[in-house]
């Protein structure tokens, strides 16, 4: 059975509130002429809820934003883990957006500066500005004080749960948001009543909102049981996010972009390449750094469905000798179109505007019975957020237990262009009624004319990619999302939430639309062999080389791949 997404936690930058990592509004000022565009208004749009500073969002095709740590020991390196996984799995995962280093700072080194600490003092001067970790790295006094850190407490109290691992996740996660720009939620100008004690004192030179206030946003307080903010909780810790919501990704994939097509990322944030298209070079995850573009070392092709093709090249990714033991490490080989480089999505989710699954209500197996978009399933198990509460208590996150099914969520795509629910052997097929625009996608028995797709650049195109007519998810207009601004004052607020519910139609094809844009997520198995791409040990290090594994269910975070 489904539900409604239930609130959860966020950071706090209050000594009134909670103990947590702090870091000062962040981002590079962009040039003024990188600022967000409007497109057809008579086409459904994708900006996503979020308030933000459009003049600190990090410039670059993609940001290269350079993470370092001011006073790393061996005894934080777990911890330190964390906070480095909560952003890459979170922000870097689900934007074009990429953190790279981790490493120990000097003075010299650009980006962000991160301070392990166990103090709570808000940095920066009376508007903010001296805190924000600019491009070109730390500031220091004349004492030699760094003054624009990202501080953060590793010892960070959190009683609902057996570790602190929760909390140190989820304030890593809001406050590396300020960092690529983003404001509380309750600092938006029009809010008049809970505004948790956001009274515009963050400076913001270039207000901009992002759809509708959303407390389901990992920047919002109301929504993560904030103490003065909303009404007390025997658990306040279980409210607090650890997954961007639904608008936190849409507003991302607007502010930043999507990952470019062919891209093929880990649970981890990680790209799947290959620095050689010679035959026996070895496929690793690496930083997402887009090397050649979209047609570089970091690109796929999947032509029907079948091969995976390094772009650009005529190489394949290749299980050696057919072998599938476990742990046989994969590699390239000239594409031969025979059964060692056969691939496909089978049981995978289809994910679109704000990272929604496309979902069968209630598995309901009735032709005619139409499709929804519906928050994921399943996604604390993909980045292990969501240990045992030591209280006993769940966690509340709506995508929150390894153990929920997400079988209503499950479909398979096969050589012949049919979206099968389920497994590819089933006799269910997503279909269209017809090209009309507004046309609502349904199941029916397979085996119609109706019923074939084609995923291709990120688009899933009704019938071929000539057809102009693609798979869209109803969405406001710009000119309803997006907050106008003249000059200084506020004309219009932005509005809109990507919702639970929405049901999927046939639209013209706009190539920039983000809620024409879908995502699979799963598992990339190996022919009709019960085996899958794999990183062993669940590594997310740069350099591993992925394996072919048992395929498992439910499926684990090593086995799942997102394919752009």
């Amino acid at each position: 059975m489904h539900r409604h997404t239930s609130s959860r936690r966020s950071l706090i930058r209050s000594t009134a509130l909670l103990p947590t990592i702090l870091i000062s509004l962040a981002g590079c000022a962009a040039p003024d002429g990188e600022e967000f565009t409007d497109e057809d208004p008579e086409m459904e749009h994708v900006l996503g809820p979020l308030y933000a500073n459009s003049g600190r969002f990090w410039p670059g095709s993609p940001p290269v934003i350079p993470v370092c740590w001011e006073n790393p020991t061996a005894s934080t390196a777990t911890k330190r883990g964390w906070v480095q996984h909560a952003v890459q799995s979170q922000w870097g995962r689900y934007g074009r957006i990429n953190f790279t280093g981790w490493g120990t700072c000097a003075k010299t080194s650009l980006g962000i500066h991160v301070l392990i600490t166990n103090t709570f003092a808000a940095t920066g001067d009376a508007n903010g500005v001296s805190g924000y970790p600019w491009l070109n790295g730390g500031k220091y006094d004349a004492s030699g004080n760094l003054t624009n850190p990202v501080k953060v407490d590793l010892n960070v109290a959190c009683p609902d749960y057996a570790s602190n691992e929760h909390c140190i996740r989820a304030l890593t996660l809001h406050e590396f948001g300020h960092a690529i720009g983003f404001y509380h939620e309750e600092e938006r100008p029009e809010l008049t009543s809970d505004r948790c004690g956001n009274n515009g004192a963050y400076y913001n030179d270039k207000p901009l909102e992002l759809g509708g206030y959303d407390t389901e946003s990992v920047m919002s307080y109301k929504g993560q049981a904030a103490p003065g903010c909303a009404p007390a909780q025997t658990h306040p810790h279980t409210y607090w996010k650890n997954q961007l919501g639904a608008g936190d990704i849409a507003a991302l994939q607007t502010a930043y972009g999507r990952r470019i097509k062919g891209q093929i990322v880990s649970m981890g944030g990680k790209c799947l390449g290959a620095s050689s298209s010679a035959n026996g070079a070895k496929p690793s995850l690496a930083d997402c750094t887009e090397p050649g573009g979209a047609s570089g070392t970091q690109s796929w092709n999947n032509p029907g469905y079948t091969e995976l093709v390094l772009r650009g090249t005529n190489t394949c990714l290749d299980v050696p000798g057919g072998n599938t033991a476990n742990s046989t490490q994969l590699q390239m080989w000239q594409c031969l179109h025979n059964g060692n480089q056969q691939w496909r999505f089978e049981k995978v989710a289809v994910r679109g505007w704000g990272g929604k699954c496309l979902d069968l209500p209630n598995g309901n197996l009735v032709s005619g019975q139409k499709v929804q978009m519906y928050a994921c399933l399943g996604e604390w198990a993909d980045v292990n957020f969501c240990p045992t509460a030591a209280s006993g208590q769940p966690c509340r996150y709506p995508n929150d237990s390894a153990t929920r099914s997400n079988a209503n969520q499950q479909w398979s795509f096969t050589g012949d262009g049919r979206v099968h629910f389920g497994a590819s052997s089933s006799n269910w097929c997503l279909t269209y009624p017809s090209t009309s625009n507004g046309a609502q996608l349904y199941i029916a028995a397979c085996g119609g004319s109706n019923q074939t797709f084609a995923w291709s650049d990120e688009q899933l195109f009704v019938g071929s990619p000539t057809s102009g007519k693609c798979v869209d998810v109803p969405a406001p207009l710009t000119s309803q999302y997006k907050s106008t601004r003249s000059g200084s004052t506020l004309l219009t607020s932005g509005a809109g939430v990507p919702v639970n519910y929405a049901i999927p139609t046939v639209y013209s094809c706009v190539s920039n639309q983000l809620n024409q844009k879908w995502t699979i997520t799963g598992a990339l198995q190996f022919g009709s062999a019960a085996k899958v791409v794999n990183r062993d040990g669940n590594s997310e290090t740069t350099g591993t080389i992925p394996t072919i594994y048992d395929r498992w269910s439910p499926l684990p975070a090593s086995e799942k791949w997102d394919m752009w």
